[in-house]
């Protein structure tokens, strides 16, 4: 008789977090049994990539409540605290407002 997820799910959770940790590991190890080599080359180029862009101070990093706050955001009332909140604060000389925000803003990019 096979397990039913909900079950192992309910024992996963009565674990250790350094062993739901672990299993959550395996778990996924086990459904990237094979690998594709060219995936896994364009993952490390594109880190590589913006590991540079960070440590050049090209990109910003954004602190996880600010992101999570922007995954939620969504429909008209969002927008409106978004908007209040940019009215008031108040931009670094030079700086725009999206960057007081936290939010990294990119150069324009000019056609070839």
């Amino acid at each position: 008789m096979e397990a039913h997820p909900d079950d192992i799910l309910q024992a996963a959770l009565r674990l250790a977090p350094a062993a739901r940790e672990a299993l959550l590991s395996l778990l996924i190890d086990s459904l990237d049994a094979e690998q594709d080599d060219e995936a896994e080359a364009a993952w490390r180029a594109e880190i590589g990539r913006r590991v540079q862009a960070i440590q050049a101070e090209e990109e910003a990093l954004v602190p996880w409540e600010t992101l999570r706050q922007r995954l939620r955001c969504s429909g008209p009332r969002c927008m409106h605290e978004v908007r209040s909140r940019a009215a008031r604060s108040r931009p670094a000389p030079g700086a725009d407002r999206g960057t007081a925000l936290g939010w990294p803003i990119r150069p324009a990019r000019r056609a070839p």
